[in-house]
């Protein structure tokens, strides 16, 4: 509803392209304003178009993100399990929870990719009214959606059912109400950012990272304008953000003893100066790779628009007539959001996805800056096309999704896509479902490892067998082994294994000898039978 109520806003008679309705306010753009919202609209309609008739296939998608949507569903409630993946149960739950309303009203997962797409428009809005109150003539906030619209990560997230564009959606919603509330402070705005602020960080542990920078200079405003009786209204924020975080919080602890645990570190372990630099370097050579450039949605770089930020806080300090004091504030935010990522954040070769929030945040900088530097409009029509081509194989050939070639979402059926980066699991999984189907039992033990694909069990045995079966994880040996089965006790009569040697396998209920067994280069996968 949140999404829906943004793309209102945002073609209201008080959206942020200007006064009137959007037929009048079409009927007053230039050719050059024309020709940018029709590469944005060309961008959201095809991203638009694979988000739904493409599978998921993203490694996350498959280990937990849609694991714990169909445990969901078969439990009735979106309560802890017993799991192999434990960031089923840890991670951040609410573009799971779209996903969620999404599968059920369909029956299906053709638009689970659909969250992180509807996110990526949300955004495009939210980047249009950042850049208005950057003080962006129409131009500047057509240029500056269309450059977000077109960022290489931003591309391969709008079909993807990962969470970086969902987090980024709440993440630039916040950041405008804020500055709103600066503006025109009241109650009202107040609950709508702490609801922002609330969602992000109920989907994606980033939001901890980059928001307190926006809150910090929130502060500091008001402490040199001396409005500190405005703070009420940031507790309020605070308060309604914990609120709705609570639930989800209390359940980690229960289950782990911590309300935002992880079985792994995120984190870097200690801070220095040099560690500092080393990590920024690290994380913007991520994006200087232009050599056999990535068009996968965990590691594409976003190096033109590197340049083209970089450009512009080089041209906002060395250039008096950019020089505006608001630009140099905001500019500074998105420098912060970097150095406060790089301080906190460990190194890690998929970093890239993890900065889609600075760099959607920063293009309604970039746009209103460069429209003000360059105004001819032949320039601009030029620009957005150069931006649109230079951004033409993520738009097309997405490693997960593309639009075209031999492996496109066009020529290849739906159970090949859900293994297009994988597609030598296909054939063992669909032989391990027909032993399955050849027999008669329904009530399955699932034994697998923290990054097993265990989504693709719960496609096959839809389509086999509708919703009478039932699949859970056994001989669980993490923290969530004692957990109880929200359906009660479970006693499977058949077991599938990834990459487990043994012969037998003894459970609380009985024994299990292997029966069926498929070895692959670095997979194995077996199918247990109860014996006693």
């Amino acid at each position: 509803m949140a999404m829906l109520g943004a793309g209102c806003w945002a073609f209201s008679c008080k959206g942020p392209f200007g006064h009137g309705s959007f037929i009048h306010q079409f009927k007053a753009l230039t050719f050059t304003e024309k020709t940018i919202l029709f590469l944005i609209v060309t961008i959201a309609v095809l991203k638009g178009i694979s988000a739904i008739y493409s599978a998921p296939n993203t490694s996350d998608a498959m280990t937990y993100h849609l694991n714990r949507v169909e445990h969901w569903i078969q439990n009735g409630t979106v309560a802890d399990y017993p799991s192999h993946v434990t960031r089923q149960l840890y991670s951040p739950p609410w573009a799971e929870y779209a996903i969620l309303q999404l599968r059920v009203l369909s029956g299906g997962d053709h638009f689970s990719n659909a969250v992180q797409w509807f996110s990526a428009i949300g955004a495009w809005v939210s980047v249009a009214g950042l850049s208005q109150m950057l003080g962006a003539s129409r131009r500047g906030q057509l240029l500056s959606v269309l450059l977000a619209a077109s960022l290489p990560m931003g591309l391969v997230q709008a079909t993807s059912t990962q969470t970086d564009y969902v987090m980024t959606f709440w993440l630039a919603g916040f950041v405008y109400l804020l500055w709103m509330m600066y503006q025109k402070p009241g109650r009202g705005i107040a609950v709508a950012a702490g609801t922002y602020l609330g969602l992000a960080f109920l989907t994606k542990g980033n939001a901890y990272v980059f928001a307190p920078v926006w809150v910090a200079v929130y502060i500091m405003a008001l402490i040199l304008a001396r409005h500190l009786h405005k703070l009420k209204f940031l507790a309020l924020i605070v308060v309604i953000a914990g609120i709705i975080n609570f639930p989800y919080a209390l359940r980690n602890t229960f289950a782990f003893g911590s309300p935002y645990w992880t079985h792994t570190s995120l984190t870097n372990d200690s801070f220095s100066v040099p560690a500092l630099m080393s990590n920024m370097a690290y994380n913007l050579a991520l994006h200087t790779h232009f050599q056999g450039q990535s068009t996968g949605e965990d590691d594409t770089g976003n190096g033109l628009y590197l340049i083209l930020l970089a450009a512009v806080l080089a041209g906002l300090v060395f250039y008096r007539p950019l020089r505006h004091k608001v630009h140099l504030i905001y500019g500074l935010c998105v420098i912060a959001m970097f150095v406060v990522f790089s301080a906190v954040v460990h190194c890690d070769q998929f970093n890239s996805r993890f900065h889609l929030a600075i760099f959607v945040i920063s293009t309604a900088l970039v746009g209103t800056v460069l429209v003000e530097w360059l105004p001819y409009r032949w320039v601009w029509a030029a620009a957005a096309v150069l931006i649109y081509v230079s951004s033409w194989a993520w738009l097309f050939k997405c490693n997960e999704h593309p639009l075209i070639g031999d492996r496109s979402i066009f020529v290849t059926t739906r159970p090949q896509q859900y293994f297009s980066t994988r597609p030598m699991l296909i054939y063992p999984y669909v032989q391990t479902v027909k032993i399955v189907a050849s027999s008669s039992c329904r009530d399955i033990g699932l034994i697998s490892g923290e990054s097993e694909w265990g989504y693709t069990w719960w496609v096959f045995f839809r389509q086999n067998f509708g919703d009478k079966f039932r699949l859970e994880d056994v001989d669980v040996k993490n923290k969530s082994a004692f957990l109880p089965y929200p359906r009660g006790s479970f006693d499977p009569c058949l077991l599938i294994a990834s990459n487990d040697e043994r012969s037998t396998v003894v459970l609380p209920g009985g024994v299990y000898a292997r029966a069926w067994s498929m070895q692959l280069p670095g997979e194995l996968t077996s199918v247990f039978v109860k014996v006693l």
